[in-house]
């Protein structure tokens, strides 16, 4: 997915964090609240606003921050990854999977 987010925005995707422990996951940091806008597929998670208190692990510009590291560079202030594109190329690819 990050491979078709890159091509559609000229090499300029957003913050996107890897997780490289346990369910080696990837985050793409999308503005706050701007996920709710979305009918999300199964298997992509959202994580936002609950009732008890929540944590942000972001690793660090530069340096050693095992599990996590940035994927496409630490980011501009206010740069995210645009949210109506990484719903399309989600959803078109969970379209083309095999499993899907």
């Amino acid at each position: 997915m990050l491979h078709h987010l890159v091509r559609a925005t000229g090499g300029r995707p957003g913050p996107v964090v890897r997780e490289m422990w346990r369910g080696r996951w990837t985050y793409f940091l999308i503005p706050p609240g701007s996920s709710r806008e979305h009918p999300w597929p199964p298997g992509a998670a959202c994580f936002g606003p609950c009732a008890r208190d929540q944590y942000v692990g972001v690793p660090a510009a530069y340096g050693n921050t095992y599990p996590l590291s940035w994927r496409t560079g630490p980011p501009a202030v206010g740069e995210f990854v645009d949210p109506e594109l990484l719903f399309a190329v989600v959803t078109a690819q969970l379209r083309l999977s095999p499993e899907g």
